[in-house]
């Protein structure tokens, strides 16, 4: 069975993400509080972190989380509902692609 994900996107103004470990740190978070959450940078923007969570999963934990450790953060949803996402480069989820 595929697990579906929605994606999400981190980014701040100020705080530098890539350097700053967010992406460790929120694997961290997830895994010792029971969370299915992929993470990752983004291969061309170095002040974007993105991470998916299981479709109709609730991010507000992990979003008070992040908001935590980086204060100017802001998080939006990308895609929606999108099957064994990579993170790295949203353009390589779009299946149509591969024709």
């Amino acid at each position: 069975m595929l697990i579906h994900r929605d994606i999400y996107e981190i980014t701040a103004d100020q705080t530098p993400i890539q350097w700053a470990k967010v992406r460790g740190r929120i694997r961290k978070f997830s895994t010792e509080n029971g969370y299915n959450c992929l993470t990752e940078n983004d291969q061309f923007n170095e002040k974007l972190v993105r991470f998916a969570v299981p479709t109709d999963e609730s991010i507000e934990n992990i979003t008070q989380y992040i908001v935590s450790i980086i204060p100017d953060a802001r998080i939006t949803q990308v895609m929606t509902d999108i099957p064994n996402p990579v993170l790295s480069k949203l353009n390589i989820n779009d299946s149509r692609r591969y024709d």
